[in-house]
């Protein structure tokens, strides 16, 4: 059975990883060119840290399976981001849309 031994099958394996690196490194960079992330955030730790996390967590729900994937992941990309991102206020105090009346002949149902 081959593995990560098999000379082809590293290199693309290889290649993979890379690619989904500088895909990863990309959204944090964005997030704090955006100010969402924290002042002092280590972008590239983070980054890295991210990656390690998916794969880990790909690992880990391979074996475990008990819960969807997106789920899992979602689950511990939260747990790793959350100390890294500002908190957003709630917007519990803005007052609902309900005074605002539909708009005839412009519905889907209306078409």
């Amino acid at each position: 059975m081959p593995g990560l031994t098999d000379p082809q099958l590293y290199e693309q394996a290889l290649a993979v990883h890379r690619a989904q690196g500088r895909a990863v490194e990309e959204l944090p960079a964005q997030a704090a060119g955006a100010d969402e992330l924290r002042a002092g955030t280590d972008v590239a730790a983070l980054a890295r840290t991210v990656q390690a996390v998916t794969a880990g967590v790909g690992l880990t729900w391979a074996l475990e399976r008990d819960v969807p994937l997106a789920q899992r992941i979602r689950h511990e990309l939260d747990n790793v981001l959350s100390p890294h991102i500002e908190p957003i206020e709630p917007i519990e105090h803005i007052a609902p849309l309900t005074h605002i009346a539909p708009r005839h002949g412009h519905g889907p149902e209306e078409s």
